[in-house]
Protein backbone atom coordinates (compact mmCIF):
# COMPACT_ATOMS: atom_id res chain seq x y z
CA UNK A 1 0.00 0.00 0.00
CA UNK A 2 2.81 2.24 0.89
CA UNK A 3 4.33 1.50 -2.68
CA UNK A 4 1.68 2.47 -4.39
CA UNK A 5 1.43 5.87 -2.51
CA UNK A 6 4.23 6.68 -3.27
CA UNK A 7 4.32 6.36 -7.32
CA UNK A 8 1.14 8.18 -6.99
CA UNK A 9 2.66 10.96 -4.74
CA UNK A 10 5.77 10.58 -7.28
CA UNK A 11 3.34 10.71 -10.60
CA UNK A 12 1.52 14.02 -9.04
CA UNK A 13 4.73 15.85 -8.96
CA UNK A 14 5.50 15.09 -12.40
CA UNK A 15 1.87 16.71 -13.31
CA UNK A 16 2.60 19.50 -10.62
CA UNK A 17 5.17 21.19 -13.31
CA UNK A 18 7.92 24.23 -12.29
CA UNK A 19 7.40 25.76 -9.01
CA UNK A 20 7.31 30.03 -9.23
CA UNK A 21 10.68 30.51 -8.53
CA UNK A 22 12.07 28.29 -11.03
CA UNK A 23 9.68 29.86 -13.64
CA UNK A 24 11.09 33.36 -12.23
CA UNK A 25 14.42 32.04 -12.86
CA UNK A 26 13.95 31.41 -16.13
CA UNK A 27 12.72 34.21 -17.00
CA UNK A 28 15.12 36.38 -15.36
CA UNK A 29 17.56 34.26 -17.34
CA UNK A 30 15.76 34.41 -20.80
CA UNK A 31 15.72 38.11 -20.03
CA UNK A 32 19.40 38.77 -19.64
CA UNK A 33 20.12 36.90 -22.48
CA UNK A 34 17.59 39.27 -24.37
CA UNK A 35 19.59 42.70 -23.05
CA UNK A 36 23.27 40.95 -24.01
CA UNK A 37 21.72 40.10 -27.49
CA UNK A 38 19.61 43.39 -27.89
CA UNK A 39 23.12 45.41 -26.46
CA UNK A 40 25.22 43.32 -29.07
CA UNK A 41 23.28 44.69 -31.49
CA UNK A 42 22.90 47.92 -30.72
CA UNK A 43 26.29 48.14 -30.26
CA UNK A 44 27.17 46.55 -34.12
CA UNK A 45 24.86 49.21 -35.57
CA UNK A 46 26.85 52.10 -33.92
CA UNK A 47 29.88 50.97 -34.98
CA UNK A 48 28.54 50.51 -38.45
CA UNK A 49 27.47 53.87 -38.77
CA UNK A 50 30.52 54.87 -37.32
CA UNK A 51 32.66 53.11 -40.25
CA UNK A 52 30.35 54.70 -42.68
CA UNK A 53 30.67 58.34 -41.40
CA UNK A 54 34.59 57.94 -41.00
CA UNK A 55 34.44 56.11 -44.56
CA UNK A 56 32.59 59.64 -46.23
CA UNK A 57 35.40 61.68 -44.55
CA UNK A 58 38.43 59.15 -45.82
CA UNK A 59 36.73 59.97 -49.32
CA UNK A 60 35.96 63.47 -48.99
CA UNK A 61 39.74 63.46 -47.71
CA UNK A 62 40.96 62.26 -51.08
CA UNK A 63 38.80 64.64 -52.74
CA UNK A 64 40.91 67.35 -50.98
CA UNK A 65 44.19 65.92 -51.72
CA UNK A 66 43.45 65.63 -55.11
CA UNK A 67 42.07 69.51 -55.09
CA UNK A 68 45.77 70.21 -52.86
CA UNK A 69 48.27 67.94 -55.34
CA UNK A 70 46.35 69.81 -58.57
CA UNK A 71 46.34 73.78 -57.46
CA UNK A 72 49.06 73.44 -53.88
CA UNK A 73 46.73 75.44 -52.18
CA UNK A 74 43.02 74.85 -49.88
CA UNK A 75 39.97 75.38 -50.91
CA UNK A 76 38.52 78.68 -49.85
CA UNK A 77 35.43 78.57 -47.03
CA UNK A 78 32.95 78.29 -49.60
CA UNK A 79 30.40 79.84 -51.93
CA UNK A 80 30.88 83.98 -51.21
CA UNK A 81 34.31 83.98 -53.13
CA UNK A 82 33.54 81.61 -55.64
CA UNK A 83 29.84 83.54 -56.32
CA UNK A 84 32.26 86.74 -56.21
CA UNK A 85 34.63 85.32 -59.54
CA UNK A 86 37.33 84.58 -57.28
CA UNK A 87 39.54 81.49 -58.25
CA UNK A 88 36.15 80.04 -60.36
CA UNK A 89 38.49 77.24 -61.55
CA UNK A 90 39.26 76.12 -58.26
CA UNK A 91 35.70 75.22 -57.98
CA UNK A 92 35.45 73.20 -61.11
CA UNK A 93 38.25 71.62 -59.86
CA UNK A 94 36.77 70.47 -56.56
CA UNK A 95 34.07 69.17 -58.41
CA UNK A 96 36.12 67.33 -60.41
CA UNK A 97 38.71 65.94 -57.73
CA UNK A 98 35.39 65.24 -56.07
CA UNK A 99 33.95 62.42 -59.08
CA UNK A 100 37.00 60.91 -59.73
CA UNK A 101 37.95 59.78 -56.53
CA UNK A 102 34.21 58.09 -56.88
CA UNK A 103 32.93 60.20 -53.76
CA UNK A 104 29.41 61.62 -55.42
CA UNK A 105 27.08 59.34 -54.88
CA UNK A 106 24.92 59.77 -57.98
CA UNK A 107 27.95 60.58 -59.91
CA UNK A 108 26.55 63.65 -61.37
CA UNK A 109 28.10 67.01 -61.49
CA UNK A 110 27.64 69.54 -58.08
CA UNK A 111 26.23 73.19 -58.27
CA UNK A 112 27.33 74.29 -54.48
CA UNK A 113 29.21 74.17 -52.36
CA UNK A 114 30.90 70.50 -51.48
CA UNK A 115 30.07 70.17 -48.32
CA UNK A 116 26.31 70.72 -48.27
CA UNK A 117 24.18 67.97 -48.83
CA UNK A 118 25.94 65.40 -50.82
CA UNK A 119 27.08 62.97 -47.58
CA UNK A 120 25.22 62.07 -45.00
CA UNK A 121 26.40 60.76 -41.58
CA UNK A 122 23.91 57.83 -40.97
CA UNK A 123 24.40 58.38 -37.11
CA UNK A 124 22.99 61.91 -37.46
CA UNK A 125 19.39 62.13 -38.93
CA UNK A 126 17.61 65.38 -39.68
CA UNK A 127 16.47 66.88 -36.46
CA UNK A 128 12.68 66.80 -36.27
CA UNK A 129 13.44 70.23 -34.54
CA UNK A 130 14.63 72.35 -37.11
CA UNK A 131 12.97 74.33 -39.33
CA UNK A 132 12.29 73.74 -42.84
CA UNK A 133 14.37 76.46 -44.34
CA UNK A 134 17.47 75.49 -41.94
CA UNK A 135 20.00 73.39 -43.46
CA UNK A 136 21.39 70.59 -41.24
CA UNK A 137 24.90 70.01 -42.96
CA UNK A 138 26.62 66.91 -42.06
CA UNK A 139 30.49 67.70 -42.44
CA UNK A 140 32.01 70.77 -41.93
CA UNK A 141 35.37 72.43 -43.16
CA UNK A 142 38.00 73.87 -40.78
CA UNK A 143 38.33 77.30 -42.74
CA UNK A 144 39.05 79.27 -39.64
CA UNK A 145 40.84 77.59 -37.05
CA UNK A 146 41.02 77.84 -33.32
CA UNK A 147 38.64 81.08 -31.83
CA UNK A 148 38.38 83.91 -34.28
CA UNK A 149 41.53 86.11 -33.19
CA UNK A 150 41.05 89.99 -32.08
CA UNK A 151 43.07 90.72 -35.09
CA UNK A 152 40.79 89.12 -37.18
CA UNK A 153 43.45 86.53 -38.96
CA UNK A 154 42.59 83.00 -39.31
CA UNK A 155 44.58 80.02 -38.97
CA UNK A 156 42.55 77.52 -40.98
CA UNK A 157 42.21 76.04 -44.09
CA UNK A 158 40.06 78.35 -45.56
CA UNK A 159 41.86 81.21 -46.46
CA UNK A 160 43.22 84.08 -45.82
CA UNK A 161 40.39 86.03 -44.41
CA UNK A 162 38.61 87.50 -41.64
CA UNK A 163 36.28 85.25 -39.76
CA UNK A 164 32.91 87.18 -41.17
CA UNK A 165 32.10 85.07 -43.89
CA UNK A 166 30.27 88.21 -45.46
CA UNK A 167 33.81 89.42 -46.54
CA UNK A 168 35.13 88.23 -49.88
CA UNK A 169 38.58 85.84 -49.25
CA UNK A 170 41.79 87.68 -49.97
CA UNK A 171 43.64 84.51 -50.82
CA UNK A 172 43.93 80.50 -50.52
CA UNK A 173 46.00 79.20 -48.30
CA UNK A 174 49.48 77.78 -49.71
CA UNK A 175 49.43 73.65 -49.03
CA UNK A 176 53.51 74.84 -48.08
CA UNK A 177 51.56 76.88 -45.24
CA UNK A 178 50.23 73.75 -43.69
CA UNK A 179 53.21 73.33 -41.03
CA UNK A 180 52.06 69.85 -40.44
CA UNK A 181 49.53 68.14 -42.70
CA UNK A 182 49.46 65.04 -40.39
CA UNK A 183 48.12 66.83 -37.04
CA UNK A 184 45.80 69.43 -38.91
CA UNK A 185 42.50 68.66 -38.98
CA UNK A 186 40.71 69.47 -42.28
CA UNK A 187 36.97 68.00 -42.00
CA UNK A 188 35.06 66.17 -39.81
CA UNK A 189 31.51 66.19 -38.08
CA UNK A 190 29.75 69.92 -39.09
CA UNK A 191 30.21 71.01 -35.06
CA UNK A 192 30.99 74.70 -33.82
CA UNK A 193 31.91 74.11 -30.18
CA UNK A 194 33.20 76.03 -26.84
CA UNK A 195 33.25 74.51 -23.95
CA UNK A 196 29.95 72.65 -23.23
CA UNK A 197 28.24 74.31 -26.05
CA UNK A 198 28.61 71.95 -29.21
CA UNK A 199 25.84 73.75 -32.49
CA UNK A 200 25.78 70.55 -34.91
CA UNK A 201 24.77 70.59 -38.80
CA UNK A 202 27.29 73.17 -39.40
CA UNK A 203 29.10 73.66 -42.36
CA UNK A 204 32.38 74.27 -40.33
CA UNK A 205 34.43 72.09 -37.98
CA UNK A 206 35.45 75.24 -35.20
CA UNK A 207 36.33 76.16 -31.79
CA UNK A 208 34.69 78.89 -31.23
CA UNK A 209 33.41 81.25 -28.27
CA UNK A 210 30.05 82.25 -30.30
CA UNK A 211 29.26 78.30 -30.01
CA UNK A 212 25.59 78.65 -29.29
CA UNK A 213 22.88 75.49 -28.01
CA UNK A 214 20.31 75.42 -30.99
CA UNK A 215 17.62 73.53 -30.15
CA UNK A 216 19.17 70.69 -28.19
CA UNK A 217 21.98 70.55 -30.53
CA UNK A 218 24.40 69.45 -27.70
CA UNK A 219 22.96 66.38 -26.45
CA UNK A 220 22.52 65.41 -30.42
CA UNK A 221 26.78 66.24 -30.93
CA UNK A 222 27.62 64.23 -28.32
CA UNK A 223 25.28 61.13 -29.18
CA UNK A 224 26.26 61.02 -32.56
CA UNK A 225 29.25 58.98 -32.15
CA UNK A 226 29.00 58.28 -28.26
CA UNK A 227 30.36 62.16 -27.24
CA UNK A 228 33.26 61.45 -30.05
CA UNK A 229 33.57 63.08 -33.71
CA UNK A 230 35.41 61.66 -37.16
CA UNK A 231 37.90 64.50 -38.65
CA UNK A 232 40.18 63.82 -41.41
CA UNK A 233 43.44 65.18 -41.50
CA UNK A 234 45.14 67.10 -44.07
CA UNK A 235 47.45 63.84 -44.51
CA UNK A 236 44.14 62.25 -45.55
CA UNK A 237 44.22 59.76 -42.27
CA UNK A 238 40.76 59.37 -40.31
CA UNK A 239 40.75 59.93 -36.43
CA UNK A 240 37.93 59.84 -34.04
CA UNK A 241 38.75 62.32 -31.63
CA UNK A 242 36.79 62.80 -28.40
CA UNK A 243 34.64 65.73 -28.22
CA UNK A 244 36.07 67.10 -25.33
CA UNK A 245 39.50 66.85 -26.60
CA UNK A 246 38.14 69.19 -29.43
CA UNK A 247 36.16 71.73 -27.53
CA UNK A 248 37.22 71.48 -23.81
CA UNK A 249 41.05 70.65 -23.76
CA UNK A 250 43.33 73.93 -23.24
CA UNK A 251 46.70 71.23 -23.44
CA UNK A 252 49.31 72.21 -26.53
CA UNK A 253 49.11 68.94 -28.53
CA UNK A 254 45.16 69.64 -28.68
CA UNK A 255 45.07 73.20 -29.70
CA UNK A 256 47.71 73.33 -32.26
CA UNK A 257 45.64 70.77 -34.57
CA UNK A 258 43.54 73.50 -34.80
CA UNK A 259 46.04 75.82 -36.91
CA UNK A 260 47.78 75.51 -40.37
CA UNK A 261 50.78 76.90 -38.60
CA UNK A 262 51.11 73.87 -36.01
CA UNK A 263 51.05 76.33 -33.04
CA UNK A 264 48.73 76.53 -29.69
CA UNK A 265 47.40 79.78 -29.94
CA UNK A 266 45.90 79.71 -26.22
CA UNK A 267 45.58 83.31 -26.04
CA UNK A 268 43.04 82.93 -28.64
CA UNK A 269 40.95 80.45 -25.83
CA UNK A 270 39.56 84.26 -24.14
CA UNK A 271 36.36 84.81 -25.95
Amino acid sequence: MSLVRRNLTSKDRSKRGFSLTELLTVLAIVALLAALLLGAILGANRKAKNIQCASNLKQLGLGLSVFVSDFHVYPLTGNPGFSKGLYPEHKTSWISAVEKNGISPDGTAKKHFFLKDWWECPAAPRPSSFPPKVLYLYYGYNAYGLGTGNDGRTLGLGGHQKSDQANAPDAPVLESEVAAPSDMMAIGDGFIGWNERIRDGAHLLWRDSQAAEYNGSTSRAKSRHQARANVVFCDGHVETVVLRSLFEEANDATLKRWNRDDQSHSERLQP
